[in-house]
This record gives C-alpha cells, structure tokens and sequence, in this order.
C-alpha cells in the first residue's frame, strides 16, 4: 500500500510555492500566484490538465489541481523539482536549513 504525503511535505510545499510566486515571475512574463506555480510543476512532473467546457460554452476551464491524493514518493518528486528550479533562478528560501538538508540527501543517494 503507499504511503499518502506528510504533513511535513505539505507545510514545505506551501512554504515553498510561496517563496517562488514572490520571487519569480512566469518564465514567459507577469506574477502568478501559489496555486498556479503548483499547477506548473505537477504538469511538469506529468500530470496531464483537465479541461471542461465553461457553463456559457465560450471557453474552455482548466480543472484545478490537488495535490492531496499524491503518494509520499511522488510528493517528494514534487518538492525535488520545485527547490532545483527555485534554486536554479535564484530564490532565496524562508527555509535554507531544509534546502541543505534536501542537498545533502541527494549527493548521498548518488
């Protein structure tokens, strides 16, 4: 059976798409928010978008993501990709001792 995400990768998570949409704007222009930031990443990662047609037919409306039903391993690919791009661009985390801690795991795991 696998394991759902931690609170802990929760909290770092939201701490971390936090840290980005106030750093960084949209690789092709203008400030997004958190939720659009964790959109960006799960598409990444290879979640495919859900689209349904708007109530009046004109458009067409993205599903939100959700990221709760992530298995801990997945979560954690997750926050991988998220402190590789946050550090590649330059941001500074609320939270550098974890950053080092994350580093220090991977030169391990190589």
């Amino acid at each position: 059976m696998s394991q759902k995400r931690t609170l802990d990768q929760n909290k770092k998570m939201h701490a971390m798409l936090a840290d980005i949409s106030h750093q960084l704007e949209h690789p092709h222009g203008g400030e997004i928010g958190p939720e659009a930031w964790k959109a960006l990443f799960l598409e990444q990662l290879g979640f495919e978008t859900k689209w349904l047609r708007s109530i009046d037919g004109q458009r067409m409306v993205p599903l939100r993501w959700s990221s709760k039903a992530l298995e801990k391993e997945k979560f954690s690919d997750l926050i991988e990709l998220m402190t590789a791009y946050g550090s590649e661009h330059g941001v500074q985390w609320s939270d550098p001792e974890w950053v080092s801690q994350m580093a220090a795991l991977r030169l391990e795991a190589a």
